[in-house]
């Protein structure tokens, strides 16, 4: 009997490559079988699902796998996923008087869960604008239905999220977006626990391969932006910016410790880890 190999990502269009490679079954010869599992809720969820043994990999945000494994999380990144930077749109309610995203001290964050990118890049774009965010100020709201529920009823002022997949809240009046705050790194890496890199790492590595060269596929493709659009229900121009924006890994390269350096010195200055770790100790380059 095959070992299913528990994956698990956020519904969101960046992961088409892997729905892709499920549904042309591709990975049907391999020794594991993989399991995808949908988390709306986002990076800080998986990456504690990784620590229960619940997922063996996940693709999150690198700011918070970093955060996490320095933090003890038995599991290493083994490369990035999305190249490019996330698009982080700042978001309030439409009838806020909040104007601009410099304005926002003493403001209430609409945070999915703690050491997720959301709760971590408001952190982030505190910093770069000058200001601080107190811990009375999080409001952790789930997922973004939670967060739409949150800025209507006015129990948060603000909320950071991706800003394509924010975008049909934006278009219908719920959201209003006053700035974008992107990633000053790649956005998603891919993690796996450290015993399934042991007993898995060719066939993780083959599984890697496969959805990079999707995402390649996804990349060329004449009618990408129609696909995702509609796949996503996203608004075809954003979704338009968002493919030109996106690159992937296309080529499965191992991570290496001049992309995650940056982040965790960022994460130790704003005092979200307590010591600046070790870099060999949270990455880990797959041998065939």
């Amino acid at each position: 009997m095959k070992h299913i190999l528990r994956v698990g990502g956020v519904p969101e269009h960046f992961n088409l490559p892997w729905h892709w490679a499920a549904e042309q079954q591709l990975w049907d010869k391999l020794v594991v079988s993989v399991q995808w599992t949908d988390y709306s809720s986002g990076t800080g969820a998986m990456m504690a699902a990784l620590r229960d043994k619940q997922l063996d990999m996940a693709l999150v945000l690198t700011e918070g796998a970093v955060a996490d494994i320095a933090k003890g999380n038995d599991a290493r990144i083994v490369q990035t996923y999305v190249n490019t930077p996330l698009q982080w749109g700042i978001h309030v309610a439409a009838h806020s008087d909040i104007t601009e995203q410099t304005n926002l001290t003493g403001k209430r964050y609409a945070i999915s869960r703690k050491g997720s990118g959301s709760h971590l890049m408001a952190l982030v774009n505190a910093d770069q604008n000058g200001y601080t965010i107190a811990e009375v100020d999080w409001v952790q709201v789930g997922n973004i239905g939670g967060a739409e529920k949150a800025l209507t009823e006015g129990q948060a002022d603000v909320f950071m999220w991706e800003k394509a997949m924010t975008q049909p809240l934006v278009s219908k009046g719920v959201f209003r977006r006053v700035g974008v705050c992107p990633t000053p790194w790649p956005c998603f890496v891919v993690v796996v626990r450290t015993e399934i890199i042991a007993q898995y790492a060719a066939e993780i590595k083959t599984i890697l391969q496969s959805v990079g060269q999707l995402a390649a596929e996804l990349k060329k493709h004449s009618q990408a932006v129609e696909i995702v659009a509609q796949r996503y229900e996203l608004p075809l121009a954003q979704t338009q910016e968002w493919h030109e924006a996106t690159d992937w890994n296309y080529n499965a390269q191992p991570i290496t410790q001049a992309e995650v350096e940056p982040v965790a010195q960022t994460l130790f200055r704003l005092g979200i880890i307590e010591q600046m770790p070790e870099i060999q100790n949270i990455i880990h380059k797959l041998e065939a």
